[in-house]
């Protein structure tokens, strides 16, 4: 079984790389997991208030990191 390596970018000859960016919505060529990670999602677009918006994107973050791991997720970005 391969292993891939999240640090670096993946094959651009991969078709799991070409699959993987459309399934995320990536623009770029070259994208990683944990870039993206460090990166919140926009969500501008997300109608309501401060809290409305920080739950949806709870919901939506749920679904890789679990609620500990949000938490820090928040209490690293307001450091």
């Amino acid at each position: 079984m391969m292993i891939h390596d999240f640090d670096s970018t993946f094959p651009q000859s991969s078709d799991f790389n070409t699959y993987f960016k459309q399934a995320l919505g990536f623009q770029k060529q070259q994208a990683t997991l944990k870039s993206w990670l460090r990166t919140p999602p926009q969500y501008s677009c997300i109608k309501g208030s401060k809290q409305e918006k920080n739950n949806n994107l709870q919901e939506y973050l749920g679904k890789w990191m679990t609620e500990e791991q949000f938490q820090q997720f928040f209490a690293d970005k307001q450091a």
